[in-house]
């Protein structure tokens, strides 16, 4: 064995399906969209693929609701004492 020989046991449900060997090169490793990777340095990834999302049917879809709009400031009201257009008023 080498400085850069690494072996991981890969298990699912607590069986045991795989053992990734890597000896100076990454091993790969893929089961039901588990992917596993042992590179050669000895550090282990892994990742699941994405699964699709349910489409909803048209009885899950709440009813609509009316945009909000944001209110806009009234052109006579005051502006705060500490913003920069209310200093600029008062010098």
């Amino acid at each position: 064995m080498t400085a850069s020989h690494h072996e991981a046991d890969i298990y699912a449900d607590g069986t045991k399906f795989d053992t990734l060997v890597a000896d100076g090169l990454a091993a790969y490793g893929e089961l039901n969209g588990l992917h596993v990777v042992l590179r050669p340095d000895g550090r282990l990834s892994s990742w699941v693929d994405r699964a699709l999302a349910p489409q909803p049917d048209d009885t899950d879809r709440p009813a609509p609701t009316a945009p909000a709009t944001p209110a806009t400031p009234d052109a006579t009201t005051p502006a705060p004492s500490n913003t920069p257009s209310a200093a600029a008023d008062a010098g």
